[in-house]
């Protein structure tokens, strides 16, 4: 009998040694610290600043600085007279204007293939390459939802109704009430309840396209003479506009209106061998939308 009582007792000390041992190793596991799960989403660095600028992060908010990260879920807002430009490497460069807020809700870069932005109020310039398969970029607003191939616009959603203006490429732009493709030099306007017009873009609306080709780092994402040719193109058609000479749908401004009117600029229409024949031609086809003055662009 005494030795079956030891054999019990040796056996439930060794039970009672597993478990502890066990809930121990549990606790060790439990006590360890999680390991980090690296974001990898693309992200965008401000390279401009001009007056006072915030990001909120995570319900925070802070005065944005140069080099500082945006990423997915930031908000930017600017005060009256401010603007903040970032750059997304390889992608594209995005200036909000002033007294304007824009949500990041989304970058191209790996494993990231969308850039969605969202337009609360103010101003956006969008400068962005030509995306690939299975690459896109929306850009909401109150009234409107913008898609985006690469190309370069503007988005002011400043008041109730919405308007983008188009410099290079194409924007669909999407209401309640429909679509419309629209194509460089041209604006749409997208009203509260949905109605859509589209028109050539306005004399109102130049200084912010004009800024499009101006924002800092643009020229490392996209080769911006084609933005410079198609605002020579546009300012012609506004001056020809405003002088009257314009109106029928039928007249166009194309890349030999603006090497006429460069030579003319430089008195030597008639004298230089570097003009040719078809320039000349087309020159004396539309003398009405020369302007003779010397405005740089």
């Amino acid at each position: 009998m005494k030795r079956l009582a030891l054999l019990s007792a040796l056996c439930a000390l060794t039970m009672s040694f597993f478990a502890c041992n066990r809930t121990a190793d549990a606790g060790a596991a439990n006590d360890a610290p999680a390991v980090a799960v690296a974001d990898t989403s693309a992200t965008g660095t401000v390279n401009e600043i001009v007056g006072k600028a915030y990001l909120v992060k995570e319900g925070v908010t802070a005065p944005a600085a140069i080099g500082d990260i945006v990423a997915k879920g930031t908000t930017i807002r600017t005060a009256a007279g401010a603007k903040l430009t970032f750059k997304v490497e390889s992608v594209g460069v995005f200036n909000i204007k002033e007294s304007s807020e824009v949500l990041v809700d989304g970058l191209i870069g790996a494993p990231d293939k969308n850039v969605r932005l969202k337009v609360t109020k103010g101003k956006l310039l969008v400068g962005i390459r030509k995306l690939v398969k299975d690459e896109s970029a929306i850009i909401e607003t109150p009234s409107s939802i913008a898609a985006v191939r690469g190309t370069s616009f503007v988005v002011d959603s400043s008041s109730q109704d919405t308007k983008i203006s188009v410099l290079t490429g194409m924007v669909n732009v999407k209401s309640d009430k429909g679509n419309v493709d629209v194509n460089e030099l041209k604006e749409v306007t997208a009203t509260a309840d949905g109605k859509i017009e589209l028109v050539a873009i306005t004399k109102e609306s130049l200084s912010d396209v004009k800024e499009i080709v101006t924002m800092k780092d643009l020229g490392s994402i996209r080769d911006v003479g084609a933005l410079k040719d198609n605002l020579k193109k546009l300012s012609l058609m506004l001056e020809a506009k405003d002088d009257g000479a314009v109106g029928k749908a039928d007249v166009r401004i194309d890349a030999a209106d603006i090497k006429a009117r460069e030579a003319m600029q430089k008195g030597d229409m008639e004298a230089t061998t570097e003009v040719d024949a078809k320039t000349r031609k087309k020159f004396d086809e539309s003398k009405e939308l020369m302007i003779k003055d010397k405005k740089e662009y």
